[in-house]
C-alpha cells in the first residue's frame, strides 16, 4: 500500500516549507545582529613575509652587522613548524634568500611557536626570524629592530583564507572585511 497522489505531494511541500523557514530564521538572526561587530577567528600564524629582528640591547653589546653573513656571530632563533609536509622558513631559508647559500644553522635555536621567538628577541638573547607585521608596534617604538629589508616568504600552504557562510557574502561587515584584507595584502612585499 502506498501514498495516494495527493499524499505524495505533502513530503515535498513540507521540505520546501522547512527550507523557507530555515532561510527566514537565518535572515532574522542577521538582522537582529544589526550593524554590530563582526566576529573573526584567526590562527596564531597570520603570516606575511619573515625577517631578522633583534633587540637594541643585543646589538649594542655585540659585533657590528653589515651583511647577512654577520648574523652568524649572534645566537639565532626561529619557529620550527611543519604542517602537512610544509616547513616554516628557518635561518637556512632566509640566508639562501639573502644570498648566503649553504648556511649552517646548526647553532640556531628552534622554538615550537612564534611567541617564544618573539620573547627571546625582546629579552635580548637572540636574533629571531619574525613576522614584522605581527610586531609592528615594537618595531615602531624601537623595542625591536629589523636588521635587513630582505624577507623570505612562507609556503603557499600556510596562506590564510577568509571563510564565511555563503549567505553572508552580501553582509556589509563581511564585504568591508574582505576589502580591508585585500588592501592590507596589497601592502605586503612578497618575495
Amino acid at each position: 500500500m502506498g501514498l495516494t497522489p495527493a499524499g505524495a505531494e505533502l513530503p515535498q511541500a513540507a521540505t520546501d516549507a522547512l527550507d523557507g523557514l530555515r532561510r527566514a530564521v537565518g535572515r532574522a538572526r542577521r538582522m537582529a545582529r544589526g550593524p554590530g561587530h563582526l566576529r573573526l577567528s584567526l590562527e596564531a600564524r597570520f603570516a606575511t613575509t619573515l625577517a631578522p629582528v633583534a633587540s637594541p640591547s643585543l646589538l649594542e653589546n655585540g659585533p657590528a652587522i653589515a651583511t647577512p653573513r654577520d648574523l652568524a656571530h649572534y645566537p639565532l632563533c626561529h619557529t620550527d613548524c611543519v604542517v602537512d609536509g610544509m616547513a616554516w622558513p628557518d635561518w637556512k631559508a632566509w640566508m639562501a634568500a639573502a644570498g648566503v647559500p649553504g648556511f649552517d644553522d646548526g647553532h640556531s635555536q628552534a622554538f615550537p611557536d612564534f611567541g617564544h621567538v618573539a620573547q627571546a628577541v625582546l629579552d635580548g638573547v637572540a636574533v629571531g626570524l619574525l613576522e614584522p607585521a605581527l610586531i609592528e608596534a615594537d618595531l615602531v617604538s624601537g623595542r625591536r629592530v629589523r636588521l635587513f629589508d630582505r624577507d623570505v616568504g612562507v609556503a603557499p600552504g600556510f596562506a590564510c583564507h577568509l571563510v564565511y557562510p555563503e549567505g553572508n557574502a552580501d553582509d556589509r561587515r563581511v564585504a568591508a572585511s574582505r576589502a580591508w584584507l585585500r588592501e592590507e595584502a596589497g601592502h605586503l612585499a612578497v618575495v
